[in-house]
């Protein structure tokens, strides 16, 4: 082979096999190492990230399901009309007291499960996190349901209150706490937000800071319900009473109505979120 044959054939084998220079093969490696840093690494990537503080954002996933804890007609009722009794404030304190432990303790419960579960596999959301939510928007659809059924009975006025609305006169601060918890843990349609707000928290954020702030976000939001009657209630010298009574009343009586616009939405959100995250 001539030397001008063997110059082309070396020539040739370089442009098939490149290398990159040294100092530019590590400038390389530092950017990808920022990227990576910033969670730019995967365009894909579902979870919402802040490229300024490098933290996974799930305040807007999570929004929705602690709106829909938040929007529970007779935790509204207990709080209008125990404000409108003697001693009310006490007692609506209470309550109100009661109601966020639940939420957050609740919260904070299945938070520690679904990680413990590794809801969050390497930066992305487990595929069974799909499941889960495909399956309580199925679930979800039933209550919508069961609410449905009850409407004919709440136009007429035929619909009876919960047992427990008889024992509120009585309640003593301490009952009135005991009364939130129970109305957060024994609600099937709050403890379905939780669990979906618990499952979406846990699958977007690795951290323990950002779980901590997001769980926060949601304990405050899920509470507006019976936040707010106090707030109505402190605003005005003659506190608000009529406005209160006249919640009080509309609320009792468009309450199946009211659940079953909220649950028929939330299904379709859940079964729409599993479905996305599962394709």
């Amino acid at each position: 082979m001539s030397w001008s044959a063997a110059t082309r054939s070396s020539t040739a084998q370089a442009r098939r096999s490149p290398k990159c220079d040294p100092p530019v093969a590590g400038r390389i490696r530092a950017l990808c190492g920022t990227a990576s840093v910033l969670g730019c690494h995967d365009s894909g990537n579902r979870s919402a990230i802040d490229l300024r503080g490098g933290r996974v954002s799930t305040v807007g996933p999570i929004l929705t399901h602690a709106l829909a804890v938040a929007v529970y007609p007779w935790a509204l009722i207990v709080v209008a009309m125990l404000l409108t009794e003697p001693g009310g404030r006490a007692r609506s304190s209470a309550f109100v007291a009661g109601w966020t432990a639940g939420v957050a303790a609740l919260l904070a419960v299945l938070i520690v499960v679904n990680a413990l579960f590794g809801a969050n596999r390497h930066g992305e959301p487990a595929e069974w996190v799909g499941w889960v939510k495909l399956g309580l928007g199925v679930g979800i659809f039933a209550m919508a349901a069961a609410q449905a059924r009850k409407m004919p009975a709440a136009v007429r006025g035929e619909l009876p209150p919960p047992g427990w609305m008889a024992e509120l006169p009585s309640l003593s601060p301490r009952g009135c706490a005991r009364l939130g918890v129970r109305l957060v843990l024994g609600n099937p349609k709050n403890v379905s937000q939780i669990l979906i707000g618990a499952v979406t928290i846990a699958s977007l954020t690795p951290g323990g800071g950002a779980r901590l702030s997001a769980a926060v976000v949601f304990v405050i939001i899920a509470s507006l319900c019976v936040l707010v009657p106090l707030v109505v209630r402190s605003s005005s010298a003659d506190g608000n009473v009529d406005t209160l009574n006249t919640w009080r009343d509309w609320v009792s009586r468009n309450n199946p109505a009211i659940m079953f616009v909220l649950l028929s939405l939330l299904g379709a959100k859940s079964v729409g979120d599993g479905i996305a995250q599962l394709t």
